[in-house]
């Protein structure tokens, strides 16, 4: 039986609200590693994103370093990489050629023909296929036009000039049709022309995927799956069990996937409610030692709420107020101005905003400001 873990999608060197996340993510990798080596895996694979951008910092091409070293020495695993839409090809795979491709192959950038890391055990081979991430226009400049516009006939074709054996593993980076994204993504492609269909996948034992952040199977196929991002990468994702996938071939190409937590350093908090509120709860509940998101419910003025909230949340990121249901994916009403005066137009804007109709005190207060501003201008003539 082959024993290998998926992974993906680590965005090395990635801030959130400016805070660097490298030490946050050297925790998980630690794990990663004694976990790999506590399952006595036969392979790890990468399924892209590897790095956060392009030009990635110095520390974070480090980490990686130091964690593929840790991997093939301490651990005794082999290693499959592959580029994601993050990645810069070229840079990922720099120096790929003088590495051990029995213990570590790197694939940043589309190289035909397509060659697999070839794993062997008492019931013979299975080969993992490395797929990086590539745009489709790239893929007909080395097949030709005959590939099609869209990214599935790029992968199609890409995927019929090899030859799977019932066993083997495709890893590729790709959003599949019937993923469910995250907001912490990147889009590959506009208006759904990302999208690639799951069939892609058929002649495969087990797709090993990367791009999209959630953990996941797609279309219903436990052997088609995102083992989703190292990390939490978006207040969206609180509650998101971030982990790995344990996948185990058996010699008849059945497949059996488990998902292995990883627990974070500072998992993310949400924290909503009036700002005395949180005040008084500091200390009684989540967000203590996580990076913390604090959704401010007051709808009067609040001065300086991440200072006095920061003393008792120590990894406060961010302060916002809650958002009105106009902010739900509605736009904001269609109003003609020739017909509104300013009252009603503020009027109009204040509900979008926060859901509820101005009190009296409110109104009577916009009317006095509206008023002050209109007789400045003859205040302004007066004194000339």
């Amino acid at each position: 039986m082959v024993r290998f873990i998926h992974t993906a999608d680590w965005h090395l060197g990635r801030s959130f609200f400016g805070y660097s996340l490298l030490e946050d993510q050297a925790h998980a990798l630690d794990r990663l590693v004694r976990l790999t080596a506590e399952e006595k895996c036969d392979v790890l694979l990468v399924a892209g994103d590897v790095f956060d951008r392009a030009v990635p910092p110095a520390e974070a091409v480090t980490l990686l370093d130091e964690t593929l070293t840790r991997l093939v020495e301490e651990a005794g695993t082999r290693v499959v990489l592959i580029g994601g839409n993050h990645d810069s090809q070229r840079r990922l795979e720099f120096g790929s050629r003088l590495v051990d491709r029995g213990r570590l192959l790197l694939a940043g950038r589309l190289r035909l023909p397509l060659q697999p890391l070839r794993l062997r055990d008492r019931w013979g081979e299975v080969g993992i296929w490395p797929l990086p991430w590539t745009h489709p226009t790239q893929v007909r400049s080395l097949l030709g036009e005959e590939t099609g516009e869209g990214g599935t006939s790029a992968l199609a074709a890409l995927v019929g000039t090899v030859t799977p054996g019932p066993r083997d593993v495709l890893v590729l980076h790709a959003f599949l049709r019937g993923g469910l994204p995250s907001e912490s993504e990147r889009p590959l492609g506009v208006g759904g022309e990302e999208q690639v269909s799951p069939e892609i996948c058929a002649p495969f034992a087990y797709t090993a995927l990367g791009h999209l952040h959630r953990p996941q199977s797609v279309g219903g196929c436990a052997n088609i799956r995102y083992s989703g991002s190292l990390l939490q990468y978006s207040f969206a994702e609180v509650g998101q069990e971030k982990g790995v996938s344990r996948v185990e071939i058996d010699g008849a190409g059945k497949v059996r996937v488990d998902h292995l937590p990883l627990p974070p350093r500072r998992p993310l908090a949400i924290l909503e409610g009036k700002l005395e509120e949180l005040l008084a709860r500091a200390g009684t509940e989540g967000g203590g030692e996580g990076y913390t998101l604090a959704r401010l419910t007051d709808r009067g003025p609040v001065l300086q709420a991440a200072e006095r909230l920061r003393p008792h949340y120590p990894n406060l990121v961010h302060v916002e107020r809650a958002a009105g249901p106009g902010a739900e994916g509605s736009l904001f009403p269609v109003i003609d101005s020739r017909r509104a005066d300013t009252e009603e137009l503020f009027r109009r804007f204040f509900h979008y905003a926060t859901g509820a109709e101005m009190e009296a005190a409110e109104q009577d207060l916009l009317r006095r400001v509206l008023g002050r501003i209109e007789a400045l201008p003859r205040e302004e003539e007066a004194r000339r």
